[in-house]
């Protein structure tokens, strides 16, 4: 049975009035009493402090959510010919000027000796010219970075063009020999065998490239200069990229390969397997996709006691990772299937927080290295992307997820790649 009580409203704490007749004393000690009670109040009213921490808690979600401050960008050069960009850096000896050229990659085995033959004469050069401080050569772009003091004057048109005369002289018949004979027993093994084979067959979809002419039409110029450089030198180094014909970045092809599976005679009584797939275009999201997938695979695959190898190209127009596996057993379709239903979002987890750190850290030591920042820079203007933060890049790591990583695997696995064989008789 519940009991009903009366309902009673509270009323307000008063203090008693002193009574008509009291004697003075008593009167004098009531109005004291008043007074303090008044004059004694604390500062603020105490019941406020069992928000205080409620408070502190939405202040520092709020500055957590904060968008991480972004890393100077530089900045296109106003009213100039070309599309040349200026990165303004305090305390610089000397000004820089980094070009990108457009290259295709070399694939088959006559474009894959040439590309090293020129490439060693060109560094070669580079390391006898004093303006020309390094080339750099990857599989779509060539950089050539040129410096010079205030006391000097940029000759842009004189240095590339003795870059690409003295090169040409430089490449012998013995070196190509001897390179040829590199090759040849490179090309012996297993994994180069499918890679070769590979290569091969998607090398019919990308440009070839005639030797040296790259040479006239960068694709990307990024010039490093002090705060207090005159604008007569940024205008200067501007008509100088006109002059050469400087271009815009040529188009980028998305699918310039179809899907493929072929088999070829094995070269030993070993199963080998190429599996390869296209990269998706980049941009910085997708780049660390698939850097941690590739990491995490690598995990995976050695957790798997398999014999692997692991390869991701990127291209401009098109890249490719690729996953070679060796065996003592045929490889087939079910066991790929079986293989990549075993890649638990557990240890997918794990590795994922592993490799972020560690990816995280090497980017901060990049960063902290003022030397490879201006090369970021340079290679993220030619692929069109923004230098990140440190913030940003951590920010963007920790929100990928297990799933995405988990997904990405089993894309690659079950849906979007082609395979080679090599298959014992």
């Amino acid at each position: 049975m519940s009991e009903h009580k009366p309902n009673h409203k509270s009323q307000p704490f008063e203090e008693p009035l002193p009574k008509s007749g009291s004697d003075p004393y008593t009167e004098a000690r009531l109005a004291f009493e008043a007074t303090a009670k008044t004059t004694d109040k604390p500062l603020f009213n105490r019941t406020y402090l069992k928000y205080l921490g409620f408070i502190v808690a939405i202040a520092i979600v709020i500055l957590s959510e904060k968008a991480p401050t972004p890393l100077d960008q530089p900045q296109l050069f106003e009213n100039g010919i070309t599309n040349l960009t200026v990165l303004e850096v305090s305390d610089l000896v000397e000004h820089r000027l980094l070009l990108s050229f457009a290259t295709s990659p070399a694939l088959n085995q006559g474009a894959i000796i040439q590309r090293k033959l020129r490439y060693q004469a060109l560094q070669n050069v580079a390391a006898n010219r004093s303006m020309i401080q390094s080339v750099l050569w990857t599989s779509d772009r060539l950089e050539v970075e040129l410096r010079w003091s205030d006391s000097q004057q940029l000759q842009l048109l004189e240095n590339l063009e003795y870059l690409v005369s003295q090169s040409s002289a430089l490449i012998s018949a013995a070196d190509r020999k001897l390179l040829e004979a590199e090759q040849y027993l490179t090309n012996k093994r297993p994994d180069s065998v499918l890679l070769r084979q590979f290569k091969n067959t998607i090398a019919a979809n990308y440009p070839v490239d005639e030797p040296f002419q790259i040479l006239t039409h960068p694709q990307s110029a990024l010039l490093i200069t002090s705060p207090q450089s005159p604008s007569e030198l940024i205008a200067n180094v501007d008509q100088q990229l006109a002059n050469i014909k400087y271009s815009a970045l040529r188009p980028t092809e998305l699918n310039p390969w179809q899907l493929f599976n072929q088999v070829i005679p094995a070269v030993d009584n070993r199963h080998h397997l190429l599996i390869a797939s296209g990269l998706k275009q980049a941009t910085n999201h997708t780049n660390r996709l698939e850097i941690l997938s590739n990491l995490i695979l690598s995990d995976l695959l050695t957790a798997n006691n398999l014999d692997y190898r692991l390869i991701r190209q990127p291209i401009s127009n098109h890249g490719y990772q690729v996953v070679l596996l060796s065996t003592d057993q045929e490889i087939s379709t079910k066991a790929l299937i079986r293989l990549a239903a075993s890649f638990s979002l557990t240890a997918i987890r794990y590795a994922l927080d592993k490799h972020k750190k560690q990816l995280l850290e090497t980017y901060s030591n990049l960063l902290n290295n003022q030397q490879r920042l201006f090369k970021l820079y340079s290679k993220k203007q030619f692929y069109r992307l923004e230098t990140e933060s440190r913030d940003e890049y951590e920010q963007q790591l920790e929100a990928i997820t297990a799933q995405q990583i988990f997904d990405n695997l089993q894309y690659f696995f079950y849906q979007n790649n082609s395979t080679i064989r090599l298959q014992p008789s």
